[in-house]
This record gives structure tokens, sequence and C-alpha cells, in this order.
């Protein structure tokens, strides 16, 4: 069955002037769906006529009812024997439905349907759950797998609108993503045992170099200039910059038995008129070293000279964040400590190592309150027991958040939890909402306390 047709019957309303038909009942199309895939489980498992059972689900979709119970028996249908592309269509079916039908969908509508549409919901979320675990990642080609992980990136972002804090559907995600980067693993030792004549050959670009990645990167880029005007945006776009040139990096380069690469340092003339001016260190400085790392992603020294700078300057917070996704990368890619630049200069040289040492073991005391230990636990939650799990923590502090400021800060760990766990496109929405929401933000909501404190202090006696 054409594919696209599968989409096509799950979008297209049923008619312009009732684009969700009407209720199922008595139907005999319903009838023959439900007496086969009673079958399911049973001993007449193998009667089942599937495709007879896809085509009436499809046609109720299309011309009779948009409701939910079609959507659960769609599912089983694809995932029935599945494959790659009915996988993937699974996901792009979900969320077209939940997009265009979910709040007036058949069989209770609006608010009266929440329970049903979770319960529904629930039961569609346990059937993915189980393919999961039984799926070979491995028969996914990159295209595939960019497409899983693009559906899947869009599903989570429909279902967080429609059915927030759902902890089983982070579950899903966090699965697909392991399973894909497992799929990936073999053509990553694959690439790093490459021989050195093979690599001499040509050099692969560290990330993935298509029109939708470079496309982000200026996106986020731009994001990250327009941050930085704002008041309180500086902090937030110094990580933003850094996903920005570090956010599509999963493989290590290409490189020989020694580690040494193709890729060159950054020029001697640029690094020493950096140093010269280290003396008198200034804004202007810290601007030219920044637009110098987003063309250098592994110029680690110059993540150490930009952090330098920015404390001279006055900007303990900037510094702060440059040593953090400088730590959290290097964490996510160990490899790196280990790789050369084309000469032999080492891509973590000496004195980067001792200054992400002294980072790691003061950075709680320089973070303001107890931010650093709730990053840690998430963090520590995340790699121990999964994503879903550490994110399931961070929606326990949003909710009970006595301040907005607590609750941004919360969101803000979410993005990048989401990030660091490939899960880059939807991190890029949360960023993009948290953007959105300090641009416009009252000073009275973000230091709330602090407002009521100097409002009692100028009107005492």
């Amino acid at each position: 069955m054409d594919l696209a047709y599968i989409r096509e019957c799950v979008v297209l309303p049923v008619s312009k002037q009732n684009p969700t038909g009407e209720r199922l009942v008595d139907d005999p199309n319903l009838e023959f769906i439900e007496e086969q895939l009673i079958k399911v489980g049973s001993l007449s498992h193998a009667t089942v006529k599937w495709d007879e059972v896809e085509h009436s689900v499809l046609n109720l979709l299309r011309n009779k009812s948009k409701d939910i119970k079609l959507l659960v028996y769609l599912l089983q249908c694809l995932l029935n024997q599945v494959t790659p592309e009915r996988f993937i269509i699974s996901f792009q079916a979900m969320t077209d439905f939940i997009d265009c039908y979910w709040e007036s969908s058949f069989p209770v509508s609006g608010e009266k349907g929440t329970a049903s549409r979770k319960k529904y919901l629930d039961l569609m979320l346990q059937r993915i759950s189980l393919v999961i675990e039984k799926l070979d990642f491995a028969q996914f080609d990159q295209q595939q797998r960019s497409s899983l992980n693009d559906g899947v990136n869009r599903w989570f972002e429909a279902i967080e609108e429609k059915q927030p804090a759902n902890t089983i559907v982070s579950a899903v995600v966090d699965s697909v993503v392991r399973g894909l980067k497992r799929a990936e693993q073999p053509q990553i030792q694959k690439t790093q045992v490459q021989p050195p004549q093979e690599m001499d050959s040509s050099i692969k670009q560290v990330s993935q170099d298509t029109a939708d990645e470079n496309s982000t990167k200026k996106t986020v880029l731009k994001l990250a200039s327009t941050l930085s005007e704002q008041e309180f945006g500086a902090e937030l776009s110094i990580r933003l910059r850094r996903y920005a040139i570090w956010g599509m990096i999963f493989t290590h380069p290409d490189h020989r038995p020694d580690g040494e690469t193709l890729l060159r340092a950054m020029p001697a003339e640029r690094i020493k008129e950096y140093q010269d001016q280290l003396r008198f260190p200034s804004m202007s400085l810290w601007n030219k070293i920044e637009h110098s790392l987003t063309l250098a992603p592994f110029w680690f020294s110059g993540q150490f000279m930009s952090f330098s700078v920015a404390q001279s300057i006055g900007k303990p917070d900037w510094a702060i964040a440059i040593a953090d996704e400088t730590h959290r990368f290097l964490q996510r890619m160990p490899f790196l400590h280990e790789l050369k630049f084309k000469g032999g200069e080492p891509f973590v040289t000496d004195e980067v190592r001792a200054w992400l040492d002294k980072y790691s073991l003061s950075n709680e005391s320089q973070i303001q309150g107890d931010w650093s230990e709730r990053r840690r636990e998430a963090y520590l939650l995340a790699n121990d027991k999964g994503i879903a799990v550490a994110l399931d923590m961070v929606n326990g502090g949003i909710n009970s958040a006595q301040s907005y400021k607590d609750q941004f800060y919360w969101r803000l760990l979410s993005a990048d939890l989401l990030r660091d766990n490939h899960l880059g496109g939807i991190a890029k929405s949360q960023y993009q909402s948290l953007y959105q929401q300090l641009k416009n933000m009252d000073i009275s909501n973000w230091e709330a306390g602090l407002l009521e404190q100097l409002e009692k202090h100028s009107t005492s006696e």
C-alpha cells in the first residue's frame, strides 16, 4: 500500500461541512475490523486478514469518522510485521491525527473526552513500546534513521502540546534514540579504524554536511546573536552558540592511528593577534574570539581564551557558561582528548585539561543557588536510567517551582537534557520558546521576591 495514501486518509477531512464525520455506531466495517483484531494473540491469530483490516480502517478514517479507535487499529496494523517504512509512518500518522483532530475526534470530543483520549494514547504507547523492544534498528538506512529521528521529534512535540507530562512518551523517545545510537555505532567504529591511506584520499565532515543542518546552524547562531542583545540574554546566547557549533557532531573526525587528523589548527597569526590583545581584554576582543570559535569547533584553546577574557571584563556568569558547555561536550565526546590537528597539535592541550579539571571541581560553588546540583542530578539520571526518568524529575521541578525564574531554569535544564541526548529538534523548539518568554519578560515576574523586598524598604519609615 502507498504509504502517502495512509497519511492522506488520516489528514483529509471527511467533508468540508463535517471534518470529523460521524460517530461509528453499528457499522459493519467496524464490526469486521474488531472481529478480526480480537483474534490477535489467540489460537486464531494466523487467520487475521491484516490487509483487509488495514484497508477497512483507512476507508473509515477517510470517508466516515475521525475516531481515535480507528487510529489505534491503524497503528496495530502498521506495527504488525513492521518494516522501517511502516514504523516511521506510524509516528507520522499519529502526529497528523493529533495535530488535526485530537480534541474534536470521536468517541468523545472536547473537554469531556480528555480521559478517553488519554486511555487510547496510553494503549498506543504500550504497543509502540513492545515493538521497539524487539526492533532491529540496524535495518534502517541513513535516510530512514534521519526520517525516524525527525518523525519522533515531531510526534513528541505534538503530544506534549495536547497531552503534556506523559512519561511514557519520553520513554518511547528515549528508546528510539538509544536504538538509533546503537545502530550507528558500527559505522562509527569503522570510521575510527579506517586505514591511513584511505583517510588521505578525502576527509569527511565531522557533522553531517546537509542543507538542513547548515540551515539549523545559521538559524541558531542568528537567534543567539539576537538574544545576546537582550538585557538578560547573554548567558543563554553563549549556550545557544555552542549548541550551533557542537549540536550536530555525533562522530569523531577521521584520523590516523596516532590520533592525527587532516583538520588544520587555528592559524598561528590569528592566535598571536588575540594573545597580544589579552593584556588589554575588551568586549571587542571577546566578540572576535567567539566568532572564530563558530568556525573552529575543535579549537578548545579558544574556548579557554574566551573564558579568560569573559572573567577579565567582569562577566563571571558568561565564563561559567563557556566552561560548562565545553566540559559537557568533551564528556559527550571523550575520544576528542586523544585527537590532534594536522601537524600534531592536540585538540585538548594540557592547559585546557587543567582548566576544565579546575572548573569541574569548583563549578558547584560558582553557580548561584543549587542549580549545579540539580543539573548534576538530572544528568546522572539521564546517564544511568535514561532521558525519560531525568525529564520526569525536571517536570516535577517545573510543577513545584515557586517563581518564574525557577520555572525558567527548570525548562532550560529540560532543553539542555534533550539537546545532549540526540533530541536537538525538540530542544531547539524549547530554546526558541524560552527565548520568546525571556524577550517579553517583565522584571517583576523574574525577581518578584526582590521587587517586594525593595518595595517594602522603600516605603518603610
